[in-house]
């Protein structure tokens, strides 16, 4: 609290250490992989719509596979556009989203009903803040 006071941010490391599950491209292609989401092909700032997250994970792991751009046909960079797009993280992967609560320190700021979190004492009447992640 001495830091929150000072308005100092607090940076921690190594939590992927505390995961239980995997997070990385692996583990999301496992569960994920055939969804269709929206992209944006970040050299032309174009909207691609016809991938699935496979395709986007795929490009970090094996970026010789990177789907080609229709007009110009090289290869994409691609980058998520809002996923999950209109499903709460808790409701879209209960399981990560737990994971993710038991690796987090300093559980009175950082968790959703923290007594120390600010978004937790909004009205309820208010547009809640997008509390990640995304």
């Amino acid at each position: 609290q001495a830091r929150w006071r000072r308005g100092e941010p607090v940076v921690v490391g190594s939590l992927d250490r505390e995961f239980e599950l995997q997070w990385g491209p692996h583990g999301f292609l496992e569960r994920f992989g055939a969804e269709q989401v929206n992209m944006i092909d970040c050299r032309d700032g174009k909207s691609v719509h016809w991938l699935t997250l496979a395709h986007f994970f795929a490009g970090y792991t094996k970026p010789w596979t990177r789907a080609k751009c229709p007009d110009t046909f090289r290869r994409m960079m691609l980058k998520l556009k809002d996923w999950p797009p209109n499903t709460d993280f808790r409701d879209k992967m209960p399981e990560y989203f737990d994971d993710l609560m038991e690796a987090l320190p300093f559980p009175q700021y950082t968790h959703r009903d923290g007594v120390l979190n600010l978004a937790r004492h909004f009205p309820p009447d208010c547009v809640p803040p997008d509390l990640g992640p995304k």
